[in-house]
């Protein structure tokens, strides 16, 4: 039997077998501090969907029960590329900044390990 969710932070439909579901839990995503859903397959197999898991529970039993799945609307090629493109702008030279360089200490005269005496011959 199969259900249909929603990647997290993704908003692209998946479809997930309920049979191969092990385990099922909701936590806070580290990065955007939303709440997601971690559905475990496995072991190392894991998806991580927008859905709470009262809804999930909800698509399961409506599974059983013999709804269908609803309509899978898939984006063609050119709508992905224009969806990936849409928030990205040009990085211009007054944009950039370079990131902090540690000032470097060797033949430094101020430098705390260099004296007189130090690699004298």
């Amino acid at each position: 039997m199969l259900i249909k969710v929603t990647y997290f932070g993704k908003d692209r439909p998946t479809i997930i077998n309920i049979d191969k579901i092990e385990s099922m839990y909701q936590k806070i995503d580290r990065n955007t501090n939303r709440i997601c859903t971690n559905i475990q397959f496995g072991k190392e197999n894991y998806i991580l969907v927008e859905e709470t898991l009262q809804d999930i529970i909800q698509l399961i039993e409506g599974a059983k029960n013999g709804s269908p799945i609803g309509n899978i609307e898939s984006q063609t090629f050119d709508q992905l590329i224009e969806h990936s493109f849409q928030g990205q702008q040009e990085v211009t030279r007054d944009d950039y900044q370079r990131p902090p360089q540690r000032r470097r200490t060797y033949n430094n005269p101020r430098s705390q390990y260099y004296n007189d005496n130090y690699n004298r011959y």
